[in-house]
């Protein structure tokens, strides 16, 4: 596991962090340590099965993070109480605390405990455990101070002192169920590798991170005019805007659903197609909504964006976007009010181009013509028929330039819908050295990865910061002062 990169350890647990780092550089295993940070935190499963409740926690954050991971969980067996807590170690820790525990068993004579640390690993094709047990006691009365819950009243076996005061002395790891877990997971994840042949450090699910290579290429195409910018929502929710998620959630709420129980009734392209259904002004409510919300407080973030401030930096001629609203013309305002803008939306505004200016080009309306703005299944296919003045346009565009793409995911519907109809143009066109297109993205999954390079010539660039927001700062920075420096 020494070779391991980018490989997460993630705890709501501050002092559990602590701890598991502290005991991977003393193992000299290289792992990553994290917080939750902006990953949503997972309810625990209840379930006798301790393993059980460790796999579902660890399937259900590599979910959020797709990249390798690790998880723990520690839990408390009295035997004077049939071997309870046991997975309910932290409810009844916050129910009883440890002068209630010394109080429930205080009666018996028997008072044998273990302690035991279950760990997880996923890399993405595999999963693998590690256990560790620690016996001992509970000792009869409450001794030395410790941030973790009952490590004031259990003595391990081959010790007179309570986990709190060894930790005090510096020698809880010689006894830990953590420290052991943490050594047989190692030991399992080499047995693992070497049966596989499988070197970790070269294995494509840890190729994450900013090549260098990739960002000078990006910063090339820029410098020769051959990249155009391709912008979805996962911009504008950076700053505050909704999400693609949220904004169903509001479809649903107007409907009388519940969220939860709209979600479950559909994707979210059905579910705005039943919503265009079952509401006649629906695009004039999707205008209200978003006016609602781009208020001055969004306007105030769009000012403080780095993000929004590198976009306009970038000295790209053409920026597509998949959003309605007008935060990138108000960036442009904001942060290079010398530069001519020009939003184009149709046919009209198409015609109405002026010379050096940066067109903006809304793929699916704007705000301000309600009736041309695509949201429900109906209107997407409509769209990318590549029928129309603006799909001309994005046809010549794919056709000979670079694209890339930031604030979109492989799930996202745009990017599937539309590289699918590209696939077929291209082969329909036979030609020969089509254009890499680019995508950043915050999250790492390398069968769809695989698939976007060899079916549509797209390079992914993942990050390995876990703060998106941060991590799309990062990534536009690092093009900004690589066109400091290129010539061509």
């Amino acid at each position: 596991m020494k070779k391991m990169k980018n490989v997460l350890f993630i705890s709501t647990n501050e002092n559990k962090v602590k701890e598991m780092k502290r005991i991977f550089e003393e193992l000299n295993l290289e792992i990553s340590i994290q917080g939750y940070g902006n990953i949503n935190k997972v309810v625990e499963i209840q379930t006798d099965n301790l393993e059980t409740l460790v796999i579902d926690k660890l399937k259900r954050i590599y979910e959020q993070v797709k990249r390798p991971v690790i998880v723990e969980h520690t839990v408390l067996k009295i035997a004077a109480l049939k071997g309870y807590p046991y997975t309910e170690t932290q409810l009844f820790w916050d129910k009883f605390q440890a002068e209630g525990i010394l109080e429930l068993i205080s009666h018996y004579e028997d008072r044998a405990a273990e302690a035991e640390t279950v760990i997880a690993y996923c890399d993405g094709k595999n999963i693998v455990i590690g256990n560790g047990c620690t016996n001992g006691r509970i000792s009869e009365e409450v001794k030395g101070e410790s941030k973790f819950q009952w490590d004031t009243i259990f003595v391990p076996e081959g010790s007179n002192s309570t986990f709190a005061e060894l930790e005090a002395k510096e020698e809880k790891d010689n006894y830990s169920m953590r420290r052991k877990a943490v050594e047989d997971l190692n030991r399992k994840i080499n047995e693992l590798y070497i049966k596989q042949q499988i070197e970790a450090s070269d294995n494509e699910l840890y190729e994450i991170g900013l090549d260098p290579k990739i960002i000078a290429e990006i910063a090339i195409q820029i410098k020769k005019r051959r990249l155009i910018l391709f912008i979805g929502a996962g911009i504008s929710s950076s700053v505050s805007l909704p999400s693609w998620n949220n904004l169903i959630n509001e479809l649903g709420g107007k409907l009388g659903y519940e969220p939860e129980v709209f979600k479950m009734l559909g994707d979210n392209i059905e579910l705005s197609e039943y919503y265009g259904l079952k509401q006649e002004k629906c695009l004039e409510n999707i205008k209200k909504y978003f006016d609602s919300i781009v208020g001055i407080e969004v306007e105030q973030k769009v000012k403080e964006s780095k993000i929004y401030e590198a976009i306009t930096k970038l000295g790209v001629d053409r920026i597509y976007t998949t959003n309605f609203e007008s935060l990138i013309e108000d960036a442009y305002k904001i942060h290079y009010p010398a530069q001519a803008i020009h939003t184009i939306y149709d046919l009209k505004s198409l015609n109405d181009s002026k010379e050096g200016a940066v067109e903006i080009i809304k793929l699916h309306g704007d705000l301000k013509v309600v009736d041309d703005m695509v949201l429900t299944q109906s209107s997407y296919f409509k769209r990318y028929d590549f029928e129309n003045s603006l799909d001309i346009l994005l046809r010549s565009d794919l056709l000979n330039k670079s694209v890339l793409f930031i604030g979109y995911s492989f799930n996202d519907y745009n990017l599937k819908y539309m590289f699918h109809k590209l696939n077929s143009l291209w082969s329909r066109e036979e030609i020969g050295n089509r254009p890499k297109s680019y995508i950043f993205l915050t999250e790492n999954n390398p069968v769809q990865r695989t698939l976007m390079k060899e079916n549509y010539n797209m390079e992914s660039i993942v990050t390995d910061d876990l703060d998106k927001s941060k991590a799309v700062e990062k990534f536009l920075s690092d093009i900004l002062c690589n066109l400091r420096w290129i010539r061509v």
